[in-house]
């Protein structure tokens, strides 16, 4: 897919690396992409929502690619499993978030 002469739109976080934006920015432009800065409404209301939306679809729907995967932990319980007895794909990411998912409810 050719994206020369496209235009995209670009939002992001204050907070995010903006390292990582930037090259990203600068990738688009060299293939061509005019980059068009958005702001997004409601941001203010959004944003205290966003970790209790995560925790609510999280579990499931991780579960249901689980369940896709041939060879791999087939549960929520059995990952949770697997990362205890093997922590070295968590080194940049939080167990805490597979464990706080768990104790939510369906």
């Amino acid at each position: 897919m050719c994206l020369r002469g496209k235009r995209i739109g670009f939002w992001h976080r204050p907070h995010e690396d903006t390292a990582v934006v930037a090259s990203t920015i600068d990738t688009l432009e060299a293939a061509g992409v005019t980059v068009v800065p958005v702001e997004l409404p409601y941001q203010d209301e959004v944003g205290p929502a966003e970790l209790p939306a995560m925790w609510a679809e999280f579990r499931h729907d991780l579960e249901v690619y689980l369940t896709s995967r041939k060879g791999a932990p087939q549960t929520f319980a059995e990952l949770i499993e697997f990362n205890n007895a093997d922590p070295v794909e968590l080194v940049s990411f939080g167990q805490d978030y597979f464990e706080r998912a768990a104790e939510r409810r369906r």
